[in-house]
């Protein structure tokens, strides 16, 4: 490797730190929001399991309501409690106890389904925002990039340009002056 070949290694890591770190921010973007998506889906199946066994503890309360009913039924036939006046409110009581454990049943079912449903849109959104800022952090890393690339460039320019200078004066510097006064030298040209 040359010389000139070694002055652009600079230039050339620049370039492909940049690339990486640009990349690298996307991909990590994608990946949140990927993973915010994965689990807001896996929430509102947590959802709607929920409510599922609302929907079937509703039904139960209800089937255990009927039961204490036909029991109470069967028992006050047996010994004329039918007759009774408070035996109306007991039946009434049941069904309203059931009817009441039912609802409070999917009641708190669907509180435990939102939750998880609010869960859900949160990580959504969090990784939608991290694929955002990983834009951002990949313009910057760009533009990091881009700077400091111009500034190798600018080094490399300058080495190049006082190469060449002192290539076509013979190794000689030339300091600007005429002839050997205040001690400048000659052009090479003049020897």
């Amino acid at each position: 490797m040359g010389p000139a070949t070694l002055a652009l290694l600079p230039m050339i890591g620049t370039i492909a730190s940049t690339a990486l770190s640009v990349v690298g921010s996307i991909q990590q973007g994608n990946a949140a929001a990927a993973a915010g998506k994965s689990e807001q889906q896996q929430r509102q199946k947590i959802a709607d399991e929920a409510r599922a066994k609302g929907q079937r503890d509703q039904i139960e309360e209800i089937r255990q309501g009927e039961l204490a009913q036909s029991r109470a039924l069967a028992v006050g036939g047996k010994s004329s409690m039918l007759l009774d006046q408070g035996f109306g409110q007991v039946m009434a009581d049941l069904g309203g106890d059931a009817d009441y454990n039912a609802r409070v049943a999917l009641a708190d079912a669907e509180f435990g389904a939102q939750q998880q449903e609010f869960q859900g849109a949160v990580a959504r959104a969090k990784g939608k925002s991290a694929k955002k800022a990983s834009f951002l952090k990949a313009g910057g890393a760009l533009l990091s990039g881009a700077t400091s690339f111009a500034g190798k460039y600018d080094t490399y320019q300058k080495a190049n340009t006082a190469a060449a200078l002192d290539a076509s004066s013979g190794g000689i510097p030339n300091r600007g002056g005429m002839g050997n006064m205040g001690g400048s030298y000659a052009p090479a040209s003049l020897y």
